[in-house]
C-alpha cells in the first residue's frame, strides 16, 4: 500500500513559518505568550492546534485564525482512522429517523425536519 505522508499541522508551523523566519519554537512560545512544551508538541505532532493556539499564532505571524483552524481540520480530515469513517458513515442522519408523538417539540403537530436555526455572535 503506497500512502503519501499528509504534513502535520505542526510540520507545517515549523517549515513554512519558524524556519523561514529564523525562529525558534523557545522564541515563539515566549513571543505568543505559550508553554515552550505546546509549541514542541505542536511541532512533533502530538498536540493539535486549539482555537487558543490559532489566536496566538495568527497573532504573531499575521495571518488569519482560521488559517490555522483550517489547517488542522483538513489535517484531521484527511488522516481519520478507517474504522472511524466507517462507523459514521453507518449513522442514520435525523430526518431518516421516525419521531414520535413524545419527541416533538410542545405545540408541534408533524415532525419538522428543516435543522435548527443558529445564529453566531462575534466575540
Amino acid at each position: 500500500m503506497n500512502t503519501l505522508h499528509e504534513p502535520t499541522p505542526g510540520e507545517i508551523l515549523k517549515s513554512e513559518f519558524l524556519d523561514a523566519y529564523g525562529i525558534t519554537q523557545y522564541r515563539l512560545a515566549v513571543d505568543a505568550k505559550m508553554p515552550p512544551t505546546r509549541v514542541s508538541e505542536i511541532i512533533r505532532g502530538k498536540r493539535s492546534i486549539s482555537l487558543d493556539t490559532a489566536r496566538r499564532l495568527s497573532q504573531y505571524f499575521g495571518t488569519t485564525v482560521s488559517f490555522w483552524i483550517n489547517l488542522q481540520v483538513q489535517y484531521d480530515l484527511l488522516t481519520t482512522d478507517p474504522k472511524v469513517k466507517r462507523e459514521i458513515a453507518r449513522i442514520s442522519p435525523v430526518t431518516s429517523v421516525a419521531r414520535t408523538k413524545r419527541d416533538r417539540p410542545a405545540g408541534k403537530q408533524k415532525a419538522d425536519s428543516s435543522p435548527p436555526a443558529f445564529v453566531l455572535r462575534s466575540a
